[in-house]
């Protein structure tokens, strides 16, 4: 019928162009070349008509809608990619009419237009679930979630049956039979895409378990990453540290080695601190009787206490204890104390640590805070006898 119909616009226009006085030996050579030009006119105009009216209409209803999800799905990226398609579907329609009788260029121009329109719409799919994947995540409930993972095997699903439909039309054979014919290819698919397949099974693990989300802070030495999750997809997690270096790491390394994520302090009302101090134990000693009336007199120690030995070190613990409790930066809902671990090298003292939640988790007021603490904590070891550690210099 398609064949029909070109042959009778065909012959029609022939007998146009020979009331216009178009006749002869190269009447049929210009007539051609005419046509060609009116059809690439009439494919520009399309364009042009959808560029200037339809396009800006388009953006103008959607700018005026509440909903927010039509500013990505309407976006000016889809504008343009539907706009290169419209000459395609132009020059297709007109191709039978414009080579009508050259046989072998005709299938030729008309197979490469169908490729041009598959890898066209191709491109609207791909600008669509960009779209859908950011109005996804700007969704609340999806907002610290990144979905490139999902959006990004959609997008590998269609490139996979716009190949095949390439691959029919450049071999003239139906879809179909193609895909019933990949059953033996099977394997060696699976080899040439084991890494995408792994890498989106871990990504999909990572999501389903909540390990890992688009914003997460996030550790992992052995990789050299420690920063801010900027993106998960299929086969890489991107990692922006803290010197504004970029790392990328595999999702299924993620899944197989270990690695921290401080969301949980993120989203907590305190961030750990355990500054430590190494005591010289040759200044421990027994609190006199004189100290004792003046720790008394300051609560650190009890009236029976008065009796017994105590050693200045506990006295100091103490007060201690108490600063930590007194100071507006620590979260004291949480654990803090002030207590004695093991020293990272027998010998060289008794280390003591100031373990509290400071209440600002900003990097730079925690690690001020942190260190004005400390600070005070050495100060005050003068008052109760106490010394830090230090070694001897060498004669």
């Amino acid at each position: 019928m398609r064949e029909t119909i070109a042959k009778s616009a065909y012959t029609y226009t022939s007998e146009l162009f020979k009331m216009m006085g178009l006749d002869g030996e190269n009447a049929s050579t210009t007539q051609r070349i005419i046509m060609v030009a009116v059809m690439f006119a009439l494919a520009y105009i399309t364009q042009l008509t959808f560029r200037k009216i339809v396009s800006p209409i388009t953006l103008k209803i959607v700018a005026k809608t509440k909903a927010k999800w039509d500013d990505y799905i309407f976006s000016d990226k889809m504008q343009q990619s539907v706009s290169r398609t419209m000459p395609s579907l132009v020059i297709y329609a007109m191709l039978p009419l414009v080579l009508y009788g050259e046989d072998i260029l005709l299938i030729f121009c008309m197979k490469a237009s169908k490729i041009y329109i598959v890898i066209s719409l191709l491109s609207i799919f791909s600008t669509f679930l960009d779209g859908v994947k950011d109005a996804t995540e700007e969704h609340n409930k999806y907002k610290d979630r990144s979905m490139s993972s999902v959006f990004q095997l959609f997008k590998l699903v269609a490139y996979f049956i716009g190949a095949i439909i390439i691959v029919s039309i450049i071999i003239n054979r139906s879809p179909l039979s193609l895909i019933a014919g990949l059953g033996a290819a099977a394997t060696i698919l699976m080899l040439v895409f084991k890494d995408t397949i792994v890498g989106f099974v871990s990504g999909i693990q990572l999501t389903a378990n909540d390990m890992l989300r688009k914003g997460d802070w996030i550790q992992m030495d052995k990789n050299g990453a420690n920063g801010i999750v900027q993106d998960v997809n299929i086969t890489t997690v991107k990692v922006k540290n803290w010197d504004n270096t970029i790392t990328t790491i595999s999702p299924f390394t993620l899944m197989n080695d270990s690695f921290r994520n401080w969301r949980g302090m993120q989203n907590s009302a305190g961030r750990l601190a355990t500054p430590t101090l190494t005591i010289d134990m040759n200044s421990m000693a027994l609190v006199s009787d004189e100290q004792k009336a003046e720790y008394l007199a300051n609560n650190l120690i009890s009236e029976s206490e008065m009796q017994k030995p105590i050693v200045n070190l506990t006295v100091y613990q103490r007060a201690m204890l108490r600063y930590l409790q007194s100071d507006e930066r620590i979260n004291t809902q949480y654990n803090h104390m002030v207590r004695q671990i093991p020293s990272p090298t027998q010998g060289m003292g008794l280390t003591i640590q100031l373990y509290f939640f400071l209440k600002d988790k900003k990097w730079e007021n925690y690690e001020r805070n942190k260190d004005e603490i400390q600070s005070y904590a050495i100060v005050a070891l003068k008052h109760y006898g106490l010394e830090i550690y230090q070694l001897q210099k060498l004669a």
